[in-house]
């Protein structure tokens, strides 16, 4: 199994997924990881969309003469790209 979820990885990033029913316990099983990495890949990119809006809305909410020491230690956060994944 260890070795199952790095080939899954590297077939998914390559958008060969595959298209016909599973013949294997092993292609099963690629397939559920590859279904559960969808998913957790998912709910990461909306955690992270929330987190950006709450960082944006907590530096509006700040005091004026505080506003500069919060965006200092909001902004590296904000500007942290996420790669795109295709699955």
């Amino acid at each position: 199994m260890t070795r199952i979820l790095p080939e899954a990885l590297a077939r998914a990033k390559q958008g060969k997924l595959m298209v016909k029913p599973p013949n294997t316990l092993g292609e099963t099983r690629e397939n559920a990881l590859l279904a559960l990495f969808s998913i957790k890949v998912g709910m990461l990119k909306d955690a992270m969309s929330n987190n950006y809006s709450q960082l944006e809305a907590m530096k509006e909410l700040v005091q004026f003469d505080l506003r500069h020491q919060v965006s200092s230690l909001v902004r590296p956060v904000q500007q942290v790209k996420l790669l795109p994944v295709h699955i």
